[in-house]
């Protein structure tokens, strides 16, 4: 299985779901009071500025270039426009405070996952709240078989998810939370390094040491600080992300730690939310292509404007964000930038 690549997982989040970041104002997403339908929709444009030499295509838009001239390069910079939207719909049975939902949950847009779950959720007495999801992504998600090719047109191959996620929100009545996250990625050809074996580069098992199947765990804890005052609500959201990639290649086999900050201001007209990130990532073994062992540094931050009740109807809110990403890696073939400007409206039901 392949882990999902930097810039990746943040454009195909970005596609789905980033502009419902409004709910974020709120500090918790709680289950309804009463039984029925409810939850959000959202769409509207953004532009990119993409830099990524792994990923091929997401959702039919290109994100990088199908020929590159040197494997020692950093990626061009690519532009696009798209449509972004998203989704998250649930049922409530007041009763029992159960709720069956499908969608992204909030807590996971601001943070950029790319889960997309089918799952239900139920509140325990002490108001904390228990949720196993089945996570998978019903986008079509393209990387290229083999990356390592120069100047020749790099074929591209679907990208698959599925997995599991366990949640424990507002442990003991509390405002800490704990999530963990199984995702099995599948290639449906996986090709890394296989051009540089016929050019005698490398050899076979040199070439294993690069495929991206396998499996991903993830371990996330947060807590909520929330600061209500008269007309106003501020939150902090700090964060720490574990995750671990066992891939069938011992060169991209790796750990990765981020942390997190997630600031929010709420007040009658307006809600705004700022939201920053570092992660380290430290691959286990030499990669064989370039004779030395990978490491990243990602980290970026979005910053998020909403105007509520857009033209005077209440559960209607205009949304603007503007979120930059960077990967910088040891190896400059590896490096990643996303940069994403979007307008979007999202309505609340």
């Amino acid at each position: 299985m392949k882990p999902l690549p930097f810039a990746g997982k943040i454009v195909l989040v970005s596609l789905l779901c980033l502009c419902t970041s409004i709910a974020s104002a709120q500090p918790h997403a709680k289950i309804p009071q009463e039984s029925g339908f409810s939850g959000f929709v959202s769409a509207g444009p953004g532009l990119w500025r993409i830099e990524d030499n792994l990923v091929k295509e997401i959702w039919f838009f290109q994100v990088s270039e199908n020929e590159i001239n040197s494997i020692d390069d950093s990626p061009k910079s690519k532009y696009l426009v798209t449509p972004i939207a998203s989704y998250n719909v649930g049922y409530t049975f007041a009763s029992t405070r159960t709720q069956i939902f499908l969608g992204s949950l909030l807590e996971d847009l601001l943070r950029f996952d790319t889960a997309t779950l089918l799952g239900v959720r139920q509140e325990l007495p002490d108001q904390s709240v228990i949720g196993v999801g089945y996570v998978f992504s019903p986008y079509i998600f393209e990387v290229y078989k083999d990356p390592y090719v120069e100047g020749k047109n790099r074929k591209g191959t679907d990208r698959t998810i599925n997995g599991v996620r366990l949640s424990y929100d507002k442990i003991l009545g509390s405002d800490l939370s704990f999530q963990y996250t199984y995702r099995n990625i599948d290639l449906d050809n996986e090709r890394s390094g296989r051009q540089l074996v016929r050019d005698g580069l490398l050899t076979p098992s040199q070439a294993d040491r690069l495929d991206r199947n396998g499996g991903r765990h993830d371990v996330e804890v947060l807590y909520r600080f929330v600061s209500q005052r008269e007309a106003s609500k501020h939150a902090f959201v700090p964060s720490f992300k574990y995750s671990y990639l066992d891939l069938d290649g011992s060169a991209m086999k790796h750990n990765y730690f981020q942390f997190s900050l997630n600031y929010r201001y709420d007040v009658e007209k307006f809600a705004f939310v700022l939201d920053g990130y570092y992660g380290y990532a430290d691959y286990d073994n030499r990669n064989p292509i370039y004779g030395k062992t990978r490491e990243d540094d990602r980290y970026g931050f979005g910053l998020l404007g909403f105007y509520k009740r857009f033209l005077g109807v209440e559960d209607l809110h205009l949304n603007l964000t503007v979120a930059i990403n960077r990967g910088d890696s040891n190896i400059d073939f590896y490096d990643s930038e996303v940069d994403l400007y979007s307008m979007s409206l999202f309505y609340f039901f």
